[in-house]
């Protein structure tokens, strides 16, 4: 596996490290044009290797997310509609954006973060196609039904996709917000992550672990000073409200 940084939508180079199976590392020092990071991709999957690399930018939304997801590259066999691939779209210029048409004269690709414009290239264009996207918590197969079922989908909610990409934004700005949640009783105030910290620590001291817990209710009664909870629906238990 070797990786590289590189632009969904780019003009610009980069400055990364390549890193190969079992060879250690070569670092790149200068930035490098698109077009000869382009080209050392282009010899690596022809030779039947994967390459990894940092996505950068905004135009493969909701599906890559720039700065934090990375994109697995091997070689364009068998393109489809619905594939993404890595293009030279001009002299100098590369995307990596989805195909979303073929023509007679060649193909047609648009990112899924973008609301109009399009880019065309010849399939001999074609450096290579994404098979898997790395996230921070999951890898998804380019090639699932669930995954070309959901890009399917998001095609054709292109009219309305101007909304969802704004709600999508609505969302992770939320998602960014600290919320403390606080209980106060008669002049005690106890924060929400002590009661939840309170009940791991009492179910835990029962032998069992705190991975085990899929749900957990609490019921909170400062007039008891008690705090009751109900563990995957079936376990209950008591702590002190403090």
């Amino acid at each position: 596996m070797w990786q590289l940084s590189f632009g969904m939508s780019t003009r610009q180079g980069c400055r990364t490290a390549l890193r190969s199976n079992g060879k250690g590392y070569i670092m790149i020092k200068k930035e490098k044009p698109a077009i000869l990071l382009a080209e050392e991709i282009h010899h690596l999957v022809m030779e039947g290797r994967t390459v990894e690399i940092k996505a950068r930018g905004s135009s493969m939304r909701p599906f890559i997310q720039g700065g934090r997801d990375s994109i697995v590259l091997g070689p364009a066999h068998g393109i489809r509609t619905g594939d993404i691939l890595l293009c030279r779209i001009a002299q100098k210029d590369y995307v990596i954006h989805r195909l979303v048409r073929k023509e007679e004269d060649g193909l047609i690709l648009m990112g899924d973060g973008n609301l109009k414009g399009t880019e065309h290239c010849t399939a001999d264009k074609v450096v290579a196609k994404a098979i898997r996207i790395v996230g921070r918590k999951r890898t998804l197969s380019c090639d699932s039904p669930c995954f070309r079922f959901l890009s399917f989908l998001w095609w054709r909610l292109l009219p309305v996709r101007r909304y969802l990409l704004g709600l999508l934004r609505a969302v992770e700005k939320v998602k960014d917000i600290i919320i403390k949640a606080f209980v106060e009783y008669y002049g005690k105030q106890v924060e929400e992550k002590d009661i939840i910290a309170r009940v791991k620590k009492a179910w835990t001291r029962s032998g069992k672990k705190v991975g085990d817990i899929k749900e957990m209710d609490l019921y909170i009664k400062p007039e008891e000073n008690a705090v009751y909870y109900v563990i995957n629906g079936t376990e209950t238990g008591a702590v002190e409200f403090e």
